[in-house]
């Protein structure tokens, strides 16, 4: 089997006789080709790696390159984009987003929803206790 390298992703396969593509090492041939990078000379397996440049979609590279970030991270590490950079998911966050998505919500939409509870409860609160002061006349 030979691999379609696109600048240092492994974009797909070729099987069978073909022209083009790097030859994928036997001792890789039971790994998944989202772990697998060109390092330009070698099919590797990324999720050795410790770093990663980052690019504008989250996809971690072992390139640099223009509107690339430099990030601390496994393969297997989720990011984040915050504050338009990225960085690793902490372990609440992928907590809530665990709990999120059992709860059948879209990423992102259960901490609205979350804020949205507290406004409508603060907003029965204060009609409550303004009801209180006018059957009360404090």
């Amino acid at each position: 089997m030979k691999l379609i390298i696109s600048d240092d992703m492994v974009a797909g396969t070729i099987h069978g006789v073909a022209d083009g593509g790097v030859a994928l090492p036997g001792d890789l041939s039971g790994v998944s080709i989202a772990h697998l990078r060109f390092d330009g000379k070698n099919v590797i397996d990324a999720r050795a790696i410790e770093q990663f440049y980052v690019d504008s979609l989250g996809v971690k590279h072992l390139t640099d390159a223009a509107e690339r970030q430099w990030v601390a991270c496994t393969l297997t590490d989720r990011l984040v984009l915050h504050k338009g950079k990225w960085r690793k998911m902490t372990g609440r966050e992928a907590s809530r987003r665990t709990k999120a998505a059992r709860m059948g919500f879209p990423a992102g939409a259960f901490r609205r929803w979350i804020g949205e509870a507290v406004k409508i409860a603060a907003i029965i609160a204060v009609s409550v206790l303004l009801a209180h002061v006018s059957a009360t006349g404090l």
